[in-house]
């Protein structure tokens, strides 16, 4: 059985910021963060688990999963018992140091 996959509307934002971004800074791969998104998101559905636990001195449950072509990292959490997958944000994996998570 699948999870649902949603995000928050931060997670929204910085995916539209990052679009934005890559749209007009990217002109030879325009559409590619969107569509590992979407690649990741059809993963996360059927394998929550899949990326790896982010560990911090404030978190413990959160979890991110690379994309590895445009290196942004997709930080989430896992619901078991609703089945679903909550991504808070999506972060570039260069910038050294994560996103202020929830």
């Amino acid at each position: 059985m699948s999870y649902r996959v949603q995000l928050t509307s931060e997670a929204r934002r910085q995916l539209q910021d990052i679009d934005r971004w890559w749209t007009e800074h990217r002109p030879k791969a325009p559409g590619l963060v969107l569509r590992e998104l979407a690649r990741a998101t059809s993963l996360l559905s059927m394998s929550p688990m899949a990326g790896k636990v982010f560990r911090s001195a404030s978190f413990e449950s959160h979890r991110r999963l690379l994309l590895r072509r445009s290196r942004f990292h997709v930080y989430y959490l896992v619901d078991e018992a609703a089945r679903v997958v909550v991504i808070v944000a999506i972060w570039n994996a260069v910038r050294g140091h994560g996103p202020a998570l929830p």
